[in-house]
C-alpha cells in the first residue's frame, strides 16, 4: 500500500512477470475477478473498478462512478457473473450490469 495526500494506492505485484499493477482500493477477490473501491476520504470521485485475472496479468473490465447515486458509504459489495451488487448505507441496494470483456 502507498499513500499520497488524500489518495491511497494498492499494489498487486506479480514477481513471475516483473509486473506491478496499481489499484484504487483494497482488493476483494471473487474467483477470477477483483473488486476495488476508491477510499471515501480521497479527493477523487468514489469509483468501483472490476478487474479480470487472466493467467499472469490483470485487465480492467469496468469502472463505475457512484456520484450519480449520491454520496453513500458502501457497506458491502460482491460480483456474480456479469452483475455487481452493492449495499450502501440506509439500505440502498444497487445492481449494476458489467462488461464481460474489455474491448
Amino acid at each position: 500500500m502507498g499513500q499520497d495526500y488524500n489518495q491511497d494506492y494498492y499494489y498487486l505485484i506479480n514477481p513471475k512477470v516483473n509486473k506491478i499493477d496499481t489499484l484504487v482500493g483494497c482488493p476483494l477477490i471473487f474467483g477470477d475477478k477483483i473488486l476495488c473501491q476508491e477510499s471515501e476520504y480521497t479527493d477523487g470521485p468514489d469509483f468501483i473498478e472490476i478487474w479480470n485475472l487472466e493467467g499472469n496479468r490483470i485487465q480492467l473490465i469496468d469502472r463505475f462512478s457512484l456520484k450519480p447515486c449520491g454520496k453513500y458509504t458502501i457497506d458491502e459489495m460482491y460480483i456474480r457473473e456479469d452483475t455487481l451488487f452493492v449495499r450502501c448505507e440506509h439500505n440502498l441496494y444497487l445492481k449494476l450490469k458489467t462488461k464481460t470483456k474489455q474491448n
